[in-house]
């Protein structure tokens, strides 16, 4: 509303006495709506009766489905997969993570209709997505298996629980928040938590992606190896966050190093890198060629298509 039409509704409903009804499209937490949160709460002392409809609650695809869920767009199934699957290639291979994936799905979704703010926040809610699914295996790993990387290092702490515990906090803060729905406002703009629902709804899907990701390297190490998943998966955390400090592309080398430094107290080094160049052909360099080879496509056929547009247009 602008400010002369919110003068008029408080002055026919304060002053005047009349019924006034106003509509507005609006659900706390949602990036979307953000912007109307401020005008919402300036109403709402004036009315003598507040409505509030339940979320619509419809079906989104798998991958980018929560984000989308909360910007109450929907895609395809074919075109969220087939965006998702390019930007996280690209992303897990190239330098500046955040950026190239972010990049790639404003080049995708802006072709398909979604305006650069709700891809801006979508790719938000991908990061935090992402990071607290990292801070959940996180606390889950070095909390319930806290001897496994200090006993593998021969490290004067014979605990990992403590940054399990730090972990924890992050994610029982945030859900804390999430389930308080209080928005906190930066440079005039209302910014409010998910809710709650959606906020476990990221975990599950994000630490799903991250023991699947774990697993697929621990099913190329031979057996008898005498590694119990769970130790094997705090080693497979650390070099993961290694890789992210140091922004390597796809944190080549430095995730490498950090398994082969530590696993190979248990396990051959030779078998240990043996398996890591086969997990990053399979998990790294497959899906980056894939992902290549659609983006060529898309990309000329974009071309091709506002080449034929042109003519008509003339």
């Amino acid at each position: 509303l602008h400010p002369l039409e919110r003068d008029a509704v408080e002055t026919l409903a304060m002053v005047a006495g009349a019924e006034v009804t106003l509509s507005l499209t609006y659900e706390a937490g949602r990036p979307a709506l953000a912007a109307r949160a401020e005008v919402v709460e300036e109403l709402r002392p004036l009315a003598q009766r507040v409505v509030e409809l339940p979320a619509l609650d419809e079906h989104y695809r798998p991958d980018s489905r929560v984000a989308l869920h909360h910007l109450k767009r929907k895609l395809s199934f074919g075109k969220v997969v087939y965006t998702s699957f390019i930007a996280y290639a690209l992303a897990n291979n190239l330098p500046g993570a955040f950026i190239v994936g972010g990049s790639v799905r404003h080049r995708l979704y802006s072709r398909w209709g979604l305006s650069p703010t709700d891809t801006n926040a979508l790719v938000l809610l991908n990061i935090i997505t992402y990071a607290l699914g990292l801070a959940t295996a996180a606390a889950l790993a070095f909390t319930f298996a806290p001897h496994a990387v200090p006993r593998l290092l021969n490290l004067p702490v014979d605990s990992t629980r403590p940054l399990g515990l730090i972990a924890a906090t992050l994610v029982i803060g945030y859900l804390v928040w999430s389930a308080l729905g209080h928005p906190f406002h930066m440079k005039g703009r209302a910014i409010g938590p998910l809710p709650l629902p959606t906020t476990l709804l990221q975990i599950a899907v994000s630490l799903a992606d991250w023991i699947i990701s774990g697993s697929a390297l621990y099913g190329l190490l031979p057996a008898g190896h005498g590694l119990g998943y769970v130790d094997f998966f705090s080693v497979f955390l650390l070099g993961q966050i290694a890789a992210l400090v140091v922004q390597l592309p796809g944190g080549l080398g430095v995730f490498e190093a950090v398994m082969l430094g530590i696993l190979g107290s248990k396990i051959p080094r030779h078998i240990v890198f043996s398996a890591l160049v086969a997990y990053r052909v399979i998990y790294y360099l497959i899906p980056l060629a894939v992902a290549a080879i659609l983006l060529g496509i898309h990309e000329v056929s974009r071309m091709t298509h506002k080449r034929r547009a042109a003519p008509s247009r003339a």
